[in-house]
């Protein structure tokens, strides 16, 4: 029997992009889909079996840009994992949402609404294992590590 654990993990990148909001509840980090439908589909496949206290969420940052992952852990050996990646540029909502960040995060799913405001779903799950890191500090084969890689050629030099 090997020592090595193997798992499969798709990385969804599929998606606009990542939105940031606060009300009274707390702050709520959303990807933002194109459609609806594709919003309610993944969520009810992929996030909604989840238990959300095996919810990970990390923001790896790099110069003026960061990475968005999120996964749940542990993996499970017996199915495809499925986890979010994107590679956004730093805004000024990124750099609010980490300045007043107290912790935890709720995980949520929004499109394109009317105006400047978003639609975000009436689904949540509460994320309280949440991490800001510098990409320097990444580890070899951490999972997000393979997260970036998964992605395909380096975009950048983690010595920045």
């Amino acid at each position: 029997m090997s020592d090595i654990d193997y798992f499969s993990v798709i990385w969804y990148a599929d998606y606009l992009g990542i939105g940031y909001v606060c009300d009274k509840k707390g702050w709520s980090v959303f990807s933002i889909f194109s459609s609806r439908s594709n919003a309610e589909m993944i969520w009810n496949d992929q996030i909604e079996p989840l238990d959300e206290t095996t919810l990970k969420m990390r923001f790896i940052e790099c110069g003026n840009e960061y990475e968005f992952i999120l996964y749940a852990y542990p993996f499970q050996r017996e199915k495809a994992n499925f986890g979010f990646y994107r590679s956004l540029s730093s805004s000024e909502t990124y750099n609010v949402f980490k300045r007043n960040f107290s912790g935890e995060a709720f995980l949520t799913f929004g499109t394109i609404g009317d105006g400047l405001k978003p639609d975000i779903l009436n689904k949540a799950k509460l994320v309280s294992d949440v991490k800001f890191v510098k990409s320097i500090d990444v580890k070899e084969n951490s999972i997000e590590w393979i997260a970036e890689v998964a992605q395909g050629p380096r975009r950048h030099n983690r010595n920045e």
